[in-house]
């Protein structure tokens, strides 16, 4: 296949599923992972998707499964020319687990 599946936390071209934010605007969703297909819809830059599945092409293209606002693909980034799409949200700390008896 064009495409390998990454495997699930471990991303293709170091992306993980996960919450990220649209760092381009008219970033395109697409009906498959082939970046070249017919678009569904346009996110605009500072759009909040999350990611579900990642899978990279041969030709460096790192795609991200999304089922909102429309469920597609949009690129993340693009390993060969370092073009980005989309960026890892920046996640709050995790809070710290209470001691036990509080």
């Amino acid at each position: 296949g064009f495409f390998a599946a990454a495997s699930p936390g471990a991303g293709a071209g170091g992306e993980a599923p996960g919450p990220y934010t649209v760092v381009r605007d008219g970033t395109k969703i697409g009906p498959a992972r082939d970046p070249t297909a017919r678009t569904l819809g346009e996110l605009r830059r500072g759009e909040a998707v999350r990611i579900v599945e990642v899978a990279s092409s041969r030709s460096g293209r790192v795609r991200g499964r999304i089922e909102s606002p429309v469920a597609g693909w949009i690129s993340l980034v693009d390993t060969r020319s370092g073009r980005r799409w989309a960026e890892p949200a920046v996640s709050d700390p995790p809070a710290k687990p209470q001691a036990e008896g509080e």
